[in-house]
């Protein structure tokens, strides 16, 4: 059978999800415990391949078993062995076809400011902190000008496949502000890598005056001579949700 999963995870110390050869990923955790739980050595399947340092609030995750456990015990017995820093947030069985990356209709990023003149030690791991003021009115502006089907070439990092399509659908970018923080979210249905990190950084440059709404014009169009676009840190990135039409089951 499969089953399907939710993952919460802190990826402070971790390369990433996916599993990469001599280095910590998330998905090497889950592999272990489901190994020591059903004595079945698996490969499971993600939503999305989120980047070293960046964490998770619902990544799901699917796996094939032999093992007839009531998904609560599997949810329970996973969580007993994986380490402080990862969990399993809930449990389905779901269709054998089920593709976490491929069904997905959305994802929903968000990338976490907090801007103050001394840094937070209790925020460090979840936030990046910047010193100036923020013009919210022109990054709000710039972030509109982000939503539809667009050209991001100029915001994703090298393609995983050459040739790929840059071209990507972006549903929604908010940005609400709350005390010190600055919360920027964007949901579309894939993304490019490093592509919401890239976004973030283009806007704080708009909120900073060192970009303008022109500037994000030639941006967003894919434009060869537009402004290069600097990466935000890891660590104030967080994979809210994936959205299906049929999951939770």
């Amino acid at each position: 059978m499969r089953l399907a999963m939710t993952v919460e995870y802190d990826g402070t110390e971790y390369s990433g999800f996916q599993y990469q050869k001599n280095v910590p990923t998330v998905q090497q955790q889950i592999e272990k415990a489901i190994e020591a739980l059903t004595a079945e050595a698996v490969r499971i399947k993600a939503a999305g391949r989120t980047d070293a340092g960046v964490h998770a609030l619902g990544q799901v995750a699917a796996f094939d078993t032999e093992a007839q456990y009531p998904t609560s015990t599997v949810q329970r017995a996973l969580n007993a062995r994986l380490p402080q820093d990862v969990a399993i947030r809930a449990v389905y069985r779901v269709r054998p076809n089920f593709d976490p990356r491929r069904d997905a209709t959305s994802r929903l990023y968000r990338y976490c400011l907090r801007v103050a003149g001394v840094r937070s030690p209790m925020a460090r791991r979840t936030s990046h902190t910047l010193r100036g003021p923020l013009d919210l009115d022109s990054m709000r502006a710039a972030a509109s000008l982000m939503e539809g089907t667009r050209d991001f070439a100029n915001f994703g990092g090298t393609p995983e496949t050459p040739n790929a399509s840059t071209v990507r659908r972006v549903d929604r970018v908010s940005i609400d502000e709350s005390g010190r923080f600055i919360r920027i979210e964007v949901e579309g249905n894939a993304f490019l890598p490093h592509q919401v990190r890239r976004m973030a950084g283009a806007l704080v440059d708009v909120g900073m005056g060192r970009l303008t709404i022109e500037h994000i014009h030639k941006q967003i169009s894919g434009a060869k001579d537009a402004p290069p676009t600097r990466s935000l840190p890891s660590q104030g990135l967080c994979l809210v949700e994936v959205r299906y039409d049929d999951f939770p089951p």
